[in-house]
């Protein structure tokens, strides 16, 4: 029998993550990319898990959600690093990983809305809160994230890892939230009120559970924590981890304890790009890049604009109707592309057009975990990426065309949003925020879909801080058979009116894209100017 090479068994592992037919997905792999072959970004994720796990091998996720063939994309791919040593009692004092020390120093001068996330799940059915104990308990001791404290020294900021920790949960009674209150929304305008951490102090890890009882059937989970801690990715990791574990110790089975991977990997690998100069490289290209593309981007509504950007924010919840979500997830088949890059698409044609300029610049954020083992770390690994959308073509180019954006926004994740704000010459402006003022994320493809575990109905929803990091940006909270969009503004720059006017933009720029034919002019999309924007 004659051995299967890399890229063979690698294509085998392609069709069983696209749960396809192998014969079906190798020829189809010699001509067609990832994305059109039924991929998305988390079949991505799980083919470079898998791959690394299975066959150790590295995968370039970049090259996965990009235009060049399945077959292509996976005979590049090289053996995977090492895992990262562990820290060990000599190591329990260790310098940030590379997003820490800039969201620490961020809190000195934004507050604590932009630096802290919140997400819960609501629980319907009788709780077992010593089951639920047990879970915490064995999701700290795993994850050297959820046990790291941090402090500053005169270098800055340090971190401190100690070898058990126990997970910090806050347990509170509340009355049934009055008819048309949602019991989720009201733990969180709660949260929001501490403006930190419920019950948090300075010497554990800034990262907290608090259980909310209306009644013995009808409990809200809430998990508060640093942006230090846990990024999106972390989260979907922790919710997921924390209920499979919750199942086992409810049936009395053993839950595991052994320790994730250590999140200096993520230090390691920046120490390895930094010295092989590649970042020095990435950035360069990058540079030139966007070098045509504006490094502002001023909204209707914007004139008022302070001369402080203040980072306090609001978010505006709004959903997408059925039919568009149908026309939508049809356009997705029809161009081969990614759902993440139709609804990026909208909103850049929303800005641009209300700005009044066909290149954009959208900060992405954009999880960067290469190997198998940032898979599975808590840690913070999604840095905000620019995106250089192009409004021009027919439809389906122009929606191509922003596919690929994402993807080559990919390639440059590593190569930090300062050096090319001073590669571009962007000049200092305290009143917004440098090179990207618009933003988008995708949140529904990183939490996990949870309907329910061992007896329990589980809804996840991600909560609002009260912060803002950027003018607008728009969040895919969820999708499925219920799509909802969010819309989060500086309230310094955007009022109430102006944020509403701007999410029934994005609406209606969404309807109309997804109802054009593939070969229509961009030009032939409206999007609704005649809004009131009280500046």
């Amino acid at each position: 029998m004659q051995r299967r090479t890399p890229t063979e068994e690698l294509l085998d592992l392609a069709a069983d993550v696209l749960a396809d037919d192998r014969h079906a997905i190798r020829t189809a792999a010699k001509g067609a990319p990832f994305i059109s072959l039924g991929g998305g970004l988390p079949e991505a994720v799980r083919l470079l898990a898998t791959a690394d796990d299975q066959f150790g091998m590295l995968v370039d996720l970049a090259g996965l959600l990009g235009p060049a063939p399945l077959e292509e994309v996976l005979s590049l791919a090289v053996p995977a690093p090492a895992p990262a040593r562990r820290g060990g009692p000599g190591r329990s004092v260790r310098e940030p990983l590379p997003e820490q020390g800039a969201l620490l120093a961020t809190e000195e001068f934004t507050g604590s809305g932009t630096v802290h996330q919140m997400s819960s799940a609501e629980l319907t059915g009788p709780l077992d809160r010593s089951a639920l104990r047990t879970a915490l308990r064995a999701l700290v001791a795993r994850h050297e994230g959820l046990r790291t404290v941090f402090s500053w020294s005169p270098k800055g900021p340090v971190r401190r890892v100690p070898v058990h920790g126990e997970a910090q949960l806050v347990v509170r009674d509340e009355d049934v939230p009055a008819p048309g209150h949602d019991a989720v929304e009201s733990v969180h305008a709660a949260m929001r009120a501490t403006a930190g951490l419920p019950g948090g102090h300075a010497d554990r890890p800034p990262a907290v559970f608090t259980l909310t009882r209306y009644s013995d059937e009808h409990h809200v989970l809430t998990f508060v924590h640093h942006l230090a801690v846990a990024d999106t990715w972390s989260v979907g990791l922790i919710w997921r981890e924390l209920f499979e574990d919750y199942e086992r110790a409810a049936a009395g089975k053993p839950v595991p304890q052994s320790p994730a991977p250590s999140p200096d990997a993520a230090l390691e690998r920046a120490g390895e790009l930094a010295a092989s100069g590649v970042v020095h490289s990435l950035t360069s290209r990058r540079i030139a890049q966007l070098a045509d593309f504006p490094t502002t981007v001023e909204l209707p509504g914007t004139d008022g604009r302070p001369a402080t950007f203040d980072f306090v924010g609001d978010q505006l919840l709004f959903p997408v109707p059925p039919e568009v979500r149908e026309r939508c997830d049809l356009v997705v088949r029809r161009a081969g592309v990614s759902r993440t890059a139709v609804l990026l698409g909208a909103w850049a044609l929303t800005v641009g057009r209300l700005a009044g300029t066909d290149r954009v610049l959208i900060g992405t954020r954009i999880p960067r975990r290469p190997t198998s083992g940032l898979m599975r770390t808590v840690a913070p690994c999604t840095p905000t990426v620019p995106v250089r959308c192009e409004l021009q073509g027919t439809v389906d180019y122009f929606l191509r065309g922003i596919a690929c954006a994402f993807s080559e926004g990919i390639e440059f994740a590593d190569v930090p949003l300062k050096s090319l704000s001073r590669g571009l010459g962007v000049t200092p402006d305290r009143s917004r925020t440098p090179l990207v003022q618009i933003g988008f994320s995708s949140q529904e493809d990183l939490l996990p879909a949870l309907t329910g575990v061992a007896g329990l109905g589980v809804r996840l929803s991600s909560g609002h801080f009260g912060g803002a990091s950027a003018d607008a940006e728009l969040t895919v909270a969820r999708w499925g058979d219920d799509p909802l969009l969010a819309l989060s503004y500086a309230t310094s720059v955007l009022g109430g009116d102006d944020a509403a006017a701007l999410a029934e933009a994005v609406s209606g720029t969404l309807r109309e894209l997804v109802t054009q034919p593939e070969d229509a002019p961009l030009d032939q999309v409206a999007v609704t100017k005649a809004v009131q924007y009280t500046g």
